[in-house]
């Protein structure tokens, strides 16, 4: 039997079960972070911050109903405040009416910050997929 430390350059250990088996899964299960964008160029908050953590995004479903007028853009960013302007771009996206768009990604917000929305037209949906971690 080895004596065995896995280590992030961070110092944190991997994670292990009760019957030795090496965690090489999500942390935890994504819970869905849902708003409607119901004002063109208003920005809304998706995800709201908890102290101390970052929130892990897995997953970004964009959904736009059938009236809307062509093409709408969708920007999803993470801000300093929840109404804030764009810190960092996470997606811009443009969708045609009556579409659902899905995207898996694996990605961290930094610490204690907002992940809002905005989009041209008035019915578009945004639900975004994650879970926090500690910072």
């Amino acid at each position: 039997m080895f004596n065995v430390n896995v280590r992030d350059p961070n110092g944190s250990s991997a994670k292990v079960t009760a019957n030795g088996e090496l965690i090489v899964q999500d942390l935890d299960y994504s819970r869905p972070h849902y708003v409607a964008l119901a004002v063109n160029d208003q920005i809304y908050n998706v995800v709201t911050p908890e102290s101390g953590k970052k929130f892990i995004i897995k997953g970004i479903l964009i959904s736009a109903k059938r009236n809307v007028n062509g093409d709408s853009s969708v920007h999803v960013y993470e801000s300093t405040s929840v109404g804030g302007t764009s810190e960092t771009t996470i997606l811009n996206i443009d969708i045609n009416k009556g579409l659902n768009t899905f995207m898996s990604v694996t990605m961290a917000t930094k610490e204690h910050r907002w992940v809002n929305a905005t989009a041209d037209d008035n019915t578009v949906g945004v639900t975004i997929f994650g879970y926090y971690v500690n910072a």
